[in-house]
């Protein structure tokens, strides 16, 4: 596994396929969900072993909590609904999907940080500069374009978060799970695993404020992890990158 984990392209690939595994299991096998709660305790289990770092750890963790706090407080407010839920209108499977998806967003930030910020990059800065600026661009587009509650709830976990997490990797966690998680929800959605009562984007089914959250939630769960491990420790961690 130290080999595999040495190879800098597996450290993209790799979790980028476990993120598909863990998609298509999703869509195939959601009106079976102890059989689909097997295969994602399989696909967390892989995400967590590879290239293993108590910060992993604790993202997972953090991941897991949050995640099914943040599930179980929407669906509550009938933000969307799972077409096959299990207890408190949740499906069993769906704390480690949390988990899944953050361990590895947050590989391939690393894998896109480590590329981009090479010597043989030209003009690193101007990159994450870039990144920043779309950033930036789409809170704005969410708060003129819904300007409600959830966008102003939104706007200050992103505020709150980016005064901790703030540097060039964090800009591409935000962006990876940005795109990550509402791409995979997209196909989620079209499959019928879970519906949007009120879809911003109407001929998608999916809301104005989704890739939002994902960044917002990547960051605040990093921040969360990082909390718990000393400091020195996740600098010297090639997954933190601080």
């Amino acid at each position: 596994m130290k080999q595999i984990s040495d190879n800098s392209q597996v450290v993209f690939f790799l979790p980028f396929g476990l993120t598909w595994v863990a998609l298509a299991l999703i869509c195939t096998l959601f009106k079976h969900n102890s059989l689909l709660l097997v295969g994602m305790i399989l696909v967390c289990a892989a995400s967590l072993y590879f290239r293993f770092r108590a910060f992993k750890a604790f993202v997972g963790v953090f991941a897991l909590f949050l995640g099914l706090f943040g599930e179980y407080a929407c669906t509550r407010l009938g933000m969307w609904i799972y077409a096959n839920p299990s207890i408190g209108g949740l499906p069993i499977w769906l704390g480690l999907v949390w988990p899944v998806l953050m361990v590895n967003f947050l590989e391939m930030a690393h894998y896109l940080n480590s590329f981009f910020s090479t010597p043989r990059i030209r003009l690193p800065g101007l990159i994450h500069f870039a990144l920043a600026l779309l950033i930036g661009s789409y809170l704005a587009f969410v708060l003129v374009t819904l300007n409600n509650l959830i966008a102003w709830v939104l706007t200050l976990f992103f505020v709150l978060t980016a005064l901790g997490a703030h540097k060039p990797f964090n800009l591409w966690l935000f962006v990876v799970a940005a795109l990550g998680g509402f791409f995979g929800e997209y196909i989620c959605v079209f499959f019928g695993v879970w519906v949007y009562t009120k879809p911003g984007f109407g001929s998608l089914g999916m809301p104005v404020s989704l890739p939002l959250a994902w960044g917002v939630s990547a960051n605040l769960i990093w921040l969360c992890a990082r909390a718990f491990v000393r400091t020195d420790k996740v600098d010297k961690m090639p997954l933190a990158l601080t």
